[in-house]
């Protein structure tokens, strides 16, 4: 069955959207896996009861003189 140009239309990537969506396929699972992506951080975040301590960088201490030299 041919598909006319004008009757597909386009995601704001370029790319063709998916039937009856306004977003194609690679834009719609880049935004499932983002808010994958927060709710699990959301969820490890509540489930640890320990708070998180920030790390100190160790790269100035390794490549920078030590102070008052």
């Amino acid at each position: 069955m041919p598909v006319l140009f004008r009757d597909i239309s386009f995601c704001e990537c370029g790319r063709p959207a998916m039937n009856g969506a306004s977003e194609c396929r690679t834009c719609y699972e880049d935004g499932c896996r983002r808010r994958w992506r927060e709710d699990y951080r959301f969820e490890a975040s509540l489930g640890s009861a320990v708070p998180v301590k920030m790390i100190s960088p160790r790269r100035r201490s390794l490549f920078a003189p030590p102070r008052g030299f």
